[in-house]
């Protein structure tokens, strides 16, 4: 199950724990993994690939570099509950253009980074 953790618009979505499944767990218990790249790079494909996640992914033949992930989603891997993925937004995106768009862009970055 896709869950949203920051909107595209850039707001924290502070319902914690995203996952009803993990109430009574502590942070220390899960295993984060994000990936952070260039929109259209093949993130969402690379982690649906390597970890069972369910993330929306371009439909083939579509423009290059078209987003599919807006903000940051997570997922958790299909073979462990305690590994969770973030699909960040791609740093490029051209629907963010100028210094606001490099602002919301490193900000993602320091969030799938902390």
């Amino acid at each position: 199950m896709v869950v949203e953790v920051v909107s595209a618009s850039g707001e924290v979505n502070g319902k914690v724990p995203w996952f009803a499944e993990d109430e009574g767990l502590g942070a220390e218990a899960m295993t984060v993994v994000s990936v952070l790249g260039a929109q259209g790079s093949g993130k969402s494909t690379l982690l649906n690939a390597l970890l069972g996640t369910g993330f929306s992914v371009a439909k083939k033949g579509s423009l290059l570099g078209a987003a599919t992930t807006r903000g940051v989603v997570a997922d958790k891997a299909a073979e462990s509950q305690l590994l969770m993925a973030f699909d960040v937004e791609g740093a490029d995106g051209r629907e963010r253009a100028g210094r606001e768009g490099k602002k919301f862009a490193a900000n993602l970055a320091g969030f799938a980074g902390a």
